[in-house]
């Protein structure tokens, strides 16, 4: 009774600061962006525009999950004027639409709450810590793109977690699951496949170290394979840009922060953006 009051006071103060958040901040660079492409989404799925679902590129170097989740919860609106698309460097609109923002902020601030949520489960005070830290509470209030991978790579980690303590197979296709659903979100939020395999093969090749007649190292190595296939596979279905030429693509996404600070650098120095960095 106890455990359960503690992750309902948790929650709730989580979910309290940031519906605070959500009123009070101003409006912040991305924002803008983010509801644009959102707007756009809406509209495509309103149309039935599939293709043009798989096709578009503002933003393309994020994953469109996030940005498609906000154009599904501004679907039942009444459509505004789509803004338009600017560069990111421009400073933030100095008003956006309503109600459309303030549903896309309260999007934000829900998924946030259930970051907190999730971890109390696991750990009311780690909940706590992670309902009140006022960085946290400002990303998952806003229209960014960090709530929701903020909790799918929480559920990644606390599924592997559950996964190991029991060995219940369910929990490990679900960290899978929830890998592939973050992929799809923001590719940095990745990292924390990286941590898990990196424990994984720790506990899996010492463990082989306390048996008199091990099995081939390469069975070790079967199930995260597994597992990884499995995260690979949610990420394409749940990236309707990696249904057309996913190999180009991905690798346009992933290249482009370097081209982007590259070309930053040379227009800083007072080169044209064309000419190459010797």
């Amino acid at each position: 009774i106890l455990s359960v009051f503690l992750v309902v006071v948790v929650t709730l103060i989580a979910l309290g600061l940031r519906l605070r958040a959500v009123e009070l901040l101003p409006i912040d660079y991305d924002e803008d962006d983010y509801l644009s492409a959102g707007q756009r989404y809406a509209q495509f799925i309103r149309q039935g525009d599939w293709q043009s679902i798989i096709d578009y590129e503002f933003n393309y170097e994020h994953p469109p999950l996030t940005k498609i989740i906000y154009g599904l919860v501004i679907l039942p609106l009444p459509e505004e004027r789509l803004l338009p698309e600017l560069s990111p460097n421009i400073p933030p609109a100095s008003s956006l639409p309503q109600p459309h923002f303030e549903y896309g902020r309260l999007t934000a601030a829900t998924f946030g709450a259930l970051s907190a949520f999730a971890l109390a489960v696991l750990d009311p005070l780690g909940g706590f810590f992670l309902g009140i830290h006022t960085w946290t509470i400002k990303y998952t209030s806003q229209i960014m793109l960090e709530p929701l991978p903020a909790l799918v790579s929480l559920l990644t980690v606390l599924c592997y977690a559950r996964w190991k303590k029991g060995k219940l197979m369910r929990w490990l296709w679900l960290s899978a699951f929830f890998l592939g659903i973050t992929a799809a979100s923001k590719y940095t939020y990745c990292i924390i496949g990286v941590a898990i395999l990196v424990d994984w093969l720790l506990d899996e090749f010492s463990a082989r170290g306390d048996q008199p007649e091990p099995a081939p190292a390469w069975r070790s190595l079967v199930l995260p394979l597994a597992w990884g296939v499995l995260a690979v596979a949610v990420f394409v279905i749940f990236d309707p840009r990696m249904w057309n030429d996913p190999l180009g693509r991905l690798a346009q996404s992933l290249l482009y922060h370097g081209d982007y600070a590259q070309s930053q650098h040379v227009q800083e120095a007072g080169f044209p953006s064309w000419q190459p960095l010797v």
